[in-house]
C-alpha cells in the first residue's frame, strides 16, 4: 500500500513537472508575440509616416541582394540568334546563341605597331555588312574571304594562304581587322546575320549583351540611330550614378537601324559603384508598363547580290586586313 501510495505522488510530481514547463514555454511564446507586433507595428507606422522618401537600406541588405544579380552592369538586348563577343586580351571570338551554347574561335586583331596598322577598336557595334569574298585595295588587292563588317573598313574574315594561322589566338597581328581561320570564318559566316551584335573589349567593360526572349515588351519604335544613342547614353549614365534599379528606359534592341558603323562605348566598370539604390519596398516586384507591347521582328538581310552590288567597292576601298 506504502509503495503504491508513493508510485502515485512520484508521477503526480512528474506531471505537475510537466505542465509547469508547458506554461513557461507558453508564457514566453506569449511575451514574445506581444513584443514583435508591437514592432511590426511601430515599424508600420514609421514607414507610413513619410511614404514620398525613398528607402535606403544598409550596406548588409543591399550586398544580400546584389548578391543574386551580380555586379551589376547596363544591359542592351537584342532580338537575334546569336551574338558576337571578342575578347582582345586572349584573341579569341566567342559566338553565344539563345540556346545557351557558345563556341569560340581563334582570332587575331589589328594592332598599330604594323605599317598603316590600327588597334581594333572597343565598343558595342552590329554587323553591317556581309560580302563572301572581295579585295581589299589600299593593301595591294588583298582578297579576303567571308566578310563581315561592323566598323567601317574594320569586320571578321579569313585570307588566302596560311602563314597568318600562327599568330590566331595569340597575339594581334592585323592592319585592324578580325582574321580568322578559312573553315572557321567561313562557319561564322553562315551563322550570322546583318544586324548581329558585337562586342570588342579588354575586359573593363560596363555594358553587356543579353538576349530578349519575350519581344512583346521591346520598343523598337521610330527611333533614330541619334535617339537611340542618347537613350542608351543615359542608361549607362543612371549606372555611374547607382540609379539603375530607379530610372526606367525604354528596351530598344541592338540593330543596324539604332546602332551605326561608329558603334556605342562599352563604359567603364571602375565607374560603377558598388552597390545600387533601391527603390521602396512596395515598388520592387512592381512591374512597369512596357510603351509599345507590338511584336517586333528584325528586317530581313539584303541578299548577297544586292550587297555585293551596293557595297563592295565602298568596302573595299578601306578594309584594313
Amino acid at each position: 500500500m506504502n509503495s503504491s501510495t508513493s508510485d502515485k505522488a512520484k508521477n503526480y510530481r512528474s506531471g505537475s513537472m510537466i505542465l509547469a514547463s508547458f506554461t513557461a514555454v507558453t508564457c514566453w511564446l506569449a511575451v514574445i508575440g506581444i513584443f514583435y507586433l508591437g514592432l511590426s507595428d511601430s515599424i508600420r507606422t514609421e514607414s507610413r509616416s513619410s511614404p514620398a522618401e525613398p528607402m535606403f537600406v544598409d550596406s548588409s541588405v543591399t550586398s544580400t541582394f546584389l548578391s543574386f544579380t551580380g555586379f551589376m552592369l547596363d544591359t542592351l538586348y537584342t532580338l537575334m540568334p546569336s551574338f558576337l563577343v571578342v575578347d582582345l586580351d586572349s584573341q579569341k571570338v566567342y559566338q553565344h546563341f539563345r540556346d545557351g551554347s557558345v563556341r569560340s574561335f581563334k582570332v587575331s586583331t589589328g594592332t598599330k605597331r604594323l605599317e598603316k596598322g590600327i588597334d581594333t577598336r572597343e565598343g558595342i557595334f552590329v554587323v553591317q555588312t556581309k560580302i563572301e569574298w572581295l579585295y581589299s585595295l589600299q593593301f595591294d588587292s588583298t582578297k579576303v574571304f567571308n566578310w563581315l563588317g561592323f566598323n567601317y573598313g574594320i569586320g571578321f574574315h579569313s585570307l588566302l594562304g596560311w602563314g597568318y594561322y600562327r599568330h590566331l589566338g595569340r597575339r594581334p597581328s592585323s592592319h585592324g581587322c578580325i582574321r580568322m581561320r578559312r573553315k572557321d570564318a567561313e562557319k561564322l559566316y553562315q551563322s550570322v546575320e546583318i544586324g548581329t551584335p558585337v562586342m570588342v573589349h579588354k575586359n573593363n567593360y560596363a555594358r553587356v549583351i543579353a538576349f530578349l526572349c519575350d519581344s512583346s515588351i521591346a520598343n523598337p519604335g521610330d527611333y533614330t540611330a541619334e535617339e537611340a544613342s542618347a537613350i542608351y547614353h543615359r542608361q549607362l549614365q543612371a549606372l555611374y550614378d547607382g540609379r539603375k534599379l530607379l530610372d526606367h528606359f525604354p528596351i530598344i534592341p541592338l540593330s543596324t537601324r539604332t546602332i551605326t558603323h561608329d558603334g556605342i562605348p562599352l563604359g567603364d566598370r571602375e565607374r560603377v559603384p558598388p552597390k545600387q539604390k533601391l527603390p521602396q519596398v512596395t515598388n520592387i516586384f512592381t512591374a512597369v508598363p512596357a510603351e509599345h507591347t507590338r511584336t517586333y521582328k528584325p528586317p530581313p538581310p539584303p541578299p548577297l547580290a544586292k550587297a555585293d552590288m551596293l557595297l563592295r567597292s565602298s568596302v573595299e576601298e578601306k578594309i584594313l586586313p
